[in-house]
C-alpha cells in the first residue's frame, strides 16, 4: 500500500550584480519543469565599475533594494541567493591532472572523478587569484590512445585516471567584495557562478551547445565570450569594451549628457549605415532652457558602428584563439543589453567572416503566461534567468527535496453497541418465535409425508 506524501516547493533566488543594473529574481518550478517567476526587483547599480565592485556599501544598498522589491512581489522572505560573477579580472586556463588508483580490476567511479576535480581547487595561482569553477574537458585511462568524454568516463576499467581541466579564476578581492556586499544586505550566498555560463544556460539549448556555439554577452561594463562544443564549455574570455563605452562615445561625439547618450543608443541606435539616415534628424531637448540639439541619425550610426566593430573584432580574435572557429555549427548567440542595437546580427556575421548569428532571448525556460516572463524576453536578463536555472540544478544535485510522508490518521474502532435489557429480551423472544415457526413447518412436512405413505398402503 503506497503512502501519500507532502510535496515540498523549492524556491530559488538569483542576483545579477551588473555594471549598470542589479536584478533579483525569485522563482519556483511547475509540474512541467518550467520556472515561474514570482518576484522581480531591479535597481540602478551604484558602486560597480566594469563588473568589479569598487564600493561595498553602495552595492550592498542596491542589492538590498532589488531583493526587497522581489520579496514584496512574491511574499517570500529571501535568505539564500545565487550570485553571478564576471569582470575584468576573470581568467581561464588549462591544466592536466591525474589520479593513481592501486586496485586491480578497478572501475572508474563518480567518487574518483569528484576526488580528482576537488584536488584542482588547491592549484597554486598567482597571488590574489582564486579558482571559482573547474570544467572537465576530456579524460584518459591508463594512458590509452584517444580521449574519453566526461559523460562516458564512469564505468571504464583502469588504475590511472587523467583529466584535462579548464579552470576559471577571479580576483580574490572582488570575490570578497561580492560576498561582503550580499552579506551586509542580509543574505547568504549559496553559490557564486560565472555569468557567461549562466547566460549560455538561459539562451542556448543542449543541441546548440553540443553542435558548437559561441555566446557573446554584451553587458554594460564588459563583453563576455563563452564557446561550447560537444556540450562542454571549451573557452571563455572577457573583453574590456561593452555598452557603457558605446554610450560614452555617443556622449562625446554629440556633446550631450550621459543620460541622453544612453537614451539615444537604446531608442535610435543602429550599426548599419544607410544613405537615408543622412536626412534623418533627432532632436535632443536642451538643458535648463538651452536650445535643443539636432543630431544626424547617420552620425549616431557611425559612432555606434565604429565601437561595435572594435568589440566584434575582439570576439573574432577569441573565436580563432579557441581553435573552434570551424566548429561553431550553431553559430553565435548575442545576448546582454548591447544585443538590442538594430542590425547587430548583420554586422556580427560580417565581422566574424560569415558566422551565422541570432539574438538570444532568456524566456525559453519560463512560464509564458506570467507577465514578468514577457519582460524577461529582453536579452539583458539572460544572466539572472541563468542563475535560477543553475540554482535549481545545484539543489537537485546537492540538496534534493525529500518528500515527507503525509500523516495518516489511525482508524478509530467503532464503540460496541450495548443494548438495553428490554430490547435484548424482545429481540431474543422474536428470535425464539421465529425458530418455533420454523420447527412447526418441519413437523407439518414430516406428518404429511407419513400420511401419504399410510394412505398409499391402505389402497
Amino acid at each position: 500500500m503506497e503512502t501519500s506524501k507532502i510535496k515540498k516547493e523549492r524556491i530559488v533566488v538569483g542576483i545579477d550584480i551588473g555594471t549598470t543594473k542589479i536584478v533579483c529574481l525569485i522563482g519556483k518550478k511547475n509540474e512541467k519543469g518550467e520556472i515561474d517567476i514570482i518576484g522581480k526587483g531591479k535597481t540602478e547599480s551604484i558602486g560597480v565599475k566594469r563588473a568589479d565592485i569598487i564600493n561595498v556599501l553602495e552595492t550592498s544598498k542596491s542589492v538590498k533594494l532589488a531583493v526587497e522589491q522581489a520579496e514584496a512581489q512574491s511574499g517570500y522572505k529571501v535568505s539564500e541567493v545565487f550570485v553571478g560573477i564576471a569582470g575584468s579580472n576573470i581568467r581561464s586556463e588549462m591544466n592536466r591532472a591525474f589520479l593513481e588508483i592501486n586496485e586491480e580490476g578497478h572501475i572508474i567511479s563518480k567518487e574518483d572523478i569528484d576526488k580528482l576535480t576537488k584536488e584542482q581547487f588547491n592549484l597554486k595561482l598567482e597571488p590574489g587569484q582564486k579558482i571559482i569553477d573547474i570544467v572537465p574537458q576530456s579524460y584518459k585511462v591508463d594512458g590509452m590512445v584517444g580521449e574519453i568524454a566526461p559523460d562516458l568516463i564512469v564505468g571504464v576499467p583502469g588504475k590511472r585516471l587523467e583529466c584535462t581541466y579548464r579552470y576559471i579564476s577571479a580576483n580574490l578581492d572582488n570575490i570578497n567584495n561580492i560576498r561582503r556586499s550580499v552579506k551586509d544586505a542580509g543574505y547568504e550566498i549559496k553559490n557564486l557562478l560565472l555569468q557567461p555560463i549562466c547566460s549560455a544556460e538561459a539562451v542556448t539549448d543542449e543541441e546548440e551547445r553540443d553542435a558548437g556555439v559561441c555566446l557573446v554577452d554584451i553587458g554594460g561594463g564588459t563583453t563576455d565570450v563563452a564557446i561550447y562544443h560537444q556540450g562542454i564549455m571549451r573557452y571563455t574570455s572577457v573583453i574590456q569594451l561593452a555598452g557603457d563605452v558605446i554610450s560614452k562615445d555617443i556622449e562625446t561625439a554629440c556633446n550631450i549628457v550621459p543620460k541622453q547618450a544612453k537614451a539615444l543608443k537604446e531608442q535610435f541606435g543602429d550599426c548599419i549605415f544607410d544613405k537615408n539616415q543622412e536626412n534623418e534628424i533627432i532632436c535632443i531637448p536642451g538643458i535648463r532652457g538651452m536650445a535643443q540639439k539636432e543630431i544626424s541619425k547617420a552620425t549616431l550610426t557611425n559612432v555606434i558602428k565604429a565601437r561595435l566593430e572594435d568589440i566584434l573584432g575582439q570576439v573574432l580574435y577569441d573565436i580563432k584563439q579557441s581553435g573552434y572557429d570551424r566548429s561553431l555549427v550553431a553559430g553565435i548567440v548575442l545576448t546582454g543589453g548591447g544585443a538590442m542595437i538594430k542590425n547587430i546580427t548583420n554586422l556580427t556575421s560580417y565581422i566574424t567572416e560569415g558566422i551565422s548569428t541570432r539574438i538570444g532571448k532568456s524566456n525559453d525556460y519560463l512560464v509564458k503566461t506570467n507577465e514578468v516572463a514577457k519582460e524577461l524576453e529582453h536579452p539583458m536578463y539572460a544572466t539572472v534567468v541563468g542563475l535560477l536555472i543553475k540554482g535549481f540544478e545545484y539543489y537537485e544535485e546537492n540538496e534534493p527535496i525529500v518528500e515527507e510522508p503525509e500523516p495518516i490518521e489511525e482508524p478509530v474502532a467503532p464503540e460496541p453497541i450495548v443494548e438495553e435489557p428490554e430490547k435484548k429480551k424482545e429481540k431474543s423472544s422474536k428470535k425464539k418465535e421465529k425458530k418455533e415457526k420454523s420447527n412447526d413447518g418441519v413437523i407439518e412436512k414430516v406428518q404429511g409425508f407419513f400420511k401419504r405413505i399410510l394412505k398409499d398402503g391402505m389402497e
